[in-house]
Formats: C-alpha cells, sequence, structure tokens
C-alpha cells in the first residue's frame, strides 16, 4: 500500500514540475512574440505618429501568466499629463491582448474585458489598472499638475 501512494505522489510531483516547465515555456514564447511586435510596432512610430507613437515611451512588455502583463515604460512617461498615459497604456493594452491571444496564450473571450496591468518606470510601480475595470488607471505619486514624481 505504501508504495502505491508513493509512486502516485511520485506520478503527481513529477508531473506539476513537467507541467511548470511548459508553462514556463510558453510564457517565453510569448514574452519573446511581445518584444517582436513591441520592436516592429516602434519602426513605425517616427512615420505614423498618431498610431504608432505610444510605442516610444514603452520598453518592454512581459507577461506574467493569465491576464496580468507588466508594462516597462520609459523615463519620458512620468512627463505625460494622465490622459496620455492612459491612452498610451491602453493601446499598449490592445497589443498584448493581440499577442496574447495569437500565441494561445489567452482566449479573445478571457482579454475581453482587459488585462490586469502593472505599470513601471525603472524599479518604481507608477500605476497599475484597475481591478474592477482594466481600462481605468490608477496612477502612483503624482503632483497637483497630474505629472508622475
Amino acid at each position: 500500500m505504501q508504495r502505491w501512494l508513493i509512486l502516485i505522489i511520485a506520478l503527481l510531483v513529477g508531473g506539476y514540475l513537467i507541467g511548470n516547465g511548459d508553462v514556463q515555456a510558453s510564457r517565453n514564447a510569448v514574452n519573446q512574440a511581445l518584444q517582436q511586435n513591441l520592436t516592429q510596432v516602434r519602426t513605425y512610430a517616427d512615420s505614423d505618429p498618431g498610431n504608432y507613437g505610444y510605442a516610444k515611451f514603452i520598453q518592454r512588455l512581459y507577461y506574467c501568466g493569465g491576464n496580468h502583463c507588466l508594462v516597462q515604460t520609459s523615463p519620458e512617461f512620468r512627463r505625460l499629463h494622465p490622459a496620455d498615459r492612459t491612452n498610451v497604456v491602453n493601446q499598449t493594452q490592445a497589443l498584448a491582448k493581440m499577442v496574447l491571444v495569437d500565441q494561445g496564450a489567452c482566449t479573445s473571450r478571457q482579454v475581453r474585458a482587459g488585462l490586469q496591468l502593472t505599470i513601471k518606470i525603472g524599479c518604481q510601480t507608477v500605476g497599475y489598472s484597475q481591478v474592477n475595470h482594466h481600462y481605468r488607471y490608477h496612477w502612483l505619486c503624482h503632483n497637483k499638475a497630474g505629472k508622475l514624481k
């Protein structure tokens, strides 16, 4: 009886570890696709800033799993007015949603309500999407003019 119990536990643990490896590999593939798409969009930013200018403020997109992504922004993002920051992040969110669905990390139904985003400049978190509405953002550390400190 003990041997069977040990065997079952070993199989469950082994399956869990192998499964986590697959998850990490797919997350790496999604992150690579996010970065490739962001790089491609940046090449359009100079010729069509109205549609692609947002990419100049985004340094990196990182898929954390589920419907959560980390958006690493440039220091220039700090000087944007809150409405402009929201526009940049909304366009970034659209790009991320497209890549997550294309890569099979999420379905279009799963991302319909938006992504849970954490927005950073360097190591400092400067904003995040609200839990009940992922297209509304809470900006941290801003002064009276609405600029980030």
